[in-house]
């Protein structure tokens, strides 16, 4: 039986394409200074609320962004 975090990474990888995927995946995989960077960048852009939503979510709780990252990495092998 497929478990909601296999779908939501085989969601990911279908919606954004196997490369964005991986950079998506290698962002939630990098150290927190990094991720809060991006963060902060995308704050500043502005328009990326549909992108901040879930990066604040996976940011307060990091067993689910560790779920993710697994699955991600699962759903993105040859």
């Amino acid at each position: 039986m497929t478990n909601e975090y296999e779908l939501a990474a085989q969601k990911i990888v279908d919606m954004l394409g196997e490369p964005a995927a991986r950079e998506f995946l290698t962002l939630l995989d990098s150290d927190d200074a990094v991720r809060a960077d991006a963060v902060r960048q995308f704050s500043e852009r502005g328009g990326n609320d549909a992108l901040l939503d879930p990066l604040h979510d996976l940011e307060a709780d990091p067993v689910m962004r560790g779920w993710l990252v697994g699955y991600l990495r699962l759903a993105l092998e040859p």
